[in-house]
């Protein structure tokens, strides 16, 4: 029943993020063009078919947009709580996207390809 309940809001919020939403600025980059950078970068080393491609990036950009979010609405500790448990989700989500050899890979490269967050730290002389 939990898995079924979790099929349907995927699948929800699947459908609503595919409305056509205007493009998110973030730097000049809109989240389809950062979608399609982080979706190249791991189909380079994780040779997905072109379903599994498709797929991985309409997710990618879902939780790009919710990471854009929480980085507008948090700070602090409050953020990077809630960006670790946004991308624990986004892993769930992409297992059930790729095969078993894909997964092992991903989560080795996800830290590299998508830290995080990464602080700036100025250094005093």
């Amino acid at each position: 029943m939990k898995s079924l309940l979790l099929y349907l809001i995927s699948g929800i919020s699947m459908i609503s993020f595919s409305q056509g939403y205007p493009p998110i600025e973030d730097g000049g980059e809109s989240i389809e063009s950062v979608a399609d950078n982080i979706t190249d970068q791991y189909d380079e080393e994780l040779s997905m078919t072109y379903k599994e491609k498709q797929l991985f990036k309409t997710t990618v950009e879902d939780f790009l947009i919710l990471r854009q979010g929480i980085l507008d609405t948090k700070e602090g500790k409050a953020q990077l709580n809630a960006l670790k448990n946004l991308q624990a989700e986004e892993t769930l989500r992409v297992k059930n996207i790729l095969r078993q050899p894909q997964i092992d890979l991903y989560l080795k490269l996800k830290p590299k390809i998508q830290p995080l967050k990464i602080v700036d730290i100025e250094k005093e002389d």
